[in-house]
Order: structure tokens, then C-alpha cells, then sequence
């Protein structure tokens, strides 16, 4: 198994912001909650997987063509003809890899027929935005209501 793939894309049908037992216990994990807008004829014409991954986002800010190459990252896949859009997803993973890293992340969306790709290749579709966490002390960090259009094509 590769390092970060033990993550999931989930399907959202509950709200993490239900009530809370007094007597949990703190969480340490990390919850990324976003949806993603975009035309599914289009993105079925682009490939057949939508892949998700979130890093620490670059000092200068997104390019396509910069890939990360780092070890910090929540990911997952899903075949597109198991989706509708908008996609409300979250993904989920342990708040270790949050240790000694920027505030500002990256969460970066796109259609491939490469399931294996870690960054989004020339000519696919893809969608991208910044966002930040904060720390919940039940639910560990959290960056939710992350929205991304998936309307961009990285130049060939």
C-alpha cells in the first residue's frame, strides 16, 4: 500500500457538527469536507476516475505544472460513474501529518484514467482551492465548506 492511500473519500449524509457527549474522548484526527461542482458528461469525457488529494499548499501559491512531492497528503479515488455532481466528500485521515506544516493547504480535484496519478497530468480537467483548518477539541481539525469547480484544463 502506498503512504497515504489508507485514506477515504466519503459521501456526506451527516453533518459533523451534531451534539456532542461531554464525556468524549478528544479526537486527533483530521476531517476535509468540500463539494465539487462540474458537468459530468464533460468530466466522463476526460477519463473515467476523479482523484482527490490534499498537501500543504506551495509559498507562491498553486500551479499545475508544480507537483507536490512531499509525504504529507490525505487522498482517495473514486470512478466517476459512481458519482453525481455537485459531489459532497470529505476525506479523513490522522492529524500527524499536520505536525511542522503551513496553515494554508491545497485541495486539488481531477478526472484521469491514471487511478495511480499523484498530481494532475497535461490535459485533464481539474479543480483546486486553498483552505485552512481549525481544531475542534472533539473532532480534531477540520476544514469544512471547501468549494471547487471543476472547470480548468492543465495546459499540454
Amino acid at each position: 500500500m502506498q503512504h497515504g492511500r489508507s485514506l477515504r473519500v466519503t459521501l456526506l449524509g451527516i453533518s459533523i457538527a451534531g451534539s456532542v457527549a461531554g464525556c468524549q474522548e478528544p479526537d486527533q484526527g483530521v476531517y476535509i469536507a468540500a463539494t465539487l461542482f462540474g458537468d459530468h458528461a464533460e468530466a466522463s469525457d476526460r477519463g473515467t476516475h476523479l482523484l482527490v488529494r490534499a498537501v500543504p499548499d506551495h509559498a507562491d501559491g498553486f500551479a499545475p505544472g508544480r507537483q507536490y512531492l512531499g509525504d504529507r497528503e490525505y487522498t482517495d479515488e473514486c470512478p466517476l460513474d459512481h458519482l453525481e455532481f455537485p459531489l459532497q466528500f470529505a476525506l479523513f485521515g490522522n492529524d500527524r501529518l499536520l505536525d511542522g506544516t503551513p496553515p494554508r493547504w491545497r485541495l486539488l480535484a481531477w478526472v484521469t484514467d491514471d487511478v495511480d496519478a499523484t498530481w494532475v497530468a497535461p490535459g485533464e480537467l481539474y479543480a483546486t482551492a486553498s483552505f485552512t483548518y481549525w481544531h475542534d477539541p472533539y473532532f480534531g481539525y477540520v476544514a469544512e465548506g471547501v468549494e471547487l469547480q471543476l472547470d480548468q484544463v492543465r495546459p499540454e
